[in-house]
């Protein structure tokens, strides 16, 4: 079973990530803002995660190089999922070391391609 660690502030978003997953494929874990997301990436041992990117305490750019730059979780994939959908925004989340940038509203059969792609 993958787990997938689902970072964002607004709880609406989390229950929509969370009831688009499989229960019997993924394990899903919350976090509200991007401090408790970062302390579950580092200490949770996850797949994948889905971080927004605009959050209080510390931003999603941020965590993600954080865990980017940890060689306990360098490895762990990052998909980034916001409503900035300038050019700029997407290239800051590529180099903060996201493995792929997905902009809200977005498509739940287009995330879970996105998901399953990566955790091939």
């Amino acid at each position: 079973m993958k787990r997938i660690l689902i970072v964002d502030d607004d709880p609406l978003i989390l229950d929509l990530f969370e009831f688009s997953f499989d229960p019997a494929k993924f394990e899903i874990i919350r976090a509200h803002n991007g401090r408790e997301g970062l302390e579950k990436a580092l200490h949770e041992k996850v797949d994948l995660i889905l971080l927004d990117v605009m959050m209080p305490d510390l931003n999603g750019y941020e965590v993600c190089r954080q865990v980017k730059n940890n060689p306990a979780t360098q490895a762990t994939k990052v998909i980034m999922v916001s409503a900035k959908v300038q050019k700029e925004e997407i290239e800051q989340g590529l180099k903060a070391g996201a493995d792929d940038y997905i902009t809200k509203p977005f498509e739940p059969l287009d995330l879970a391609a996105k998901i399953t792609k990566l955790l091939e």
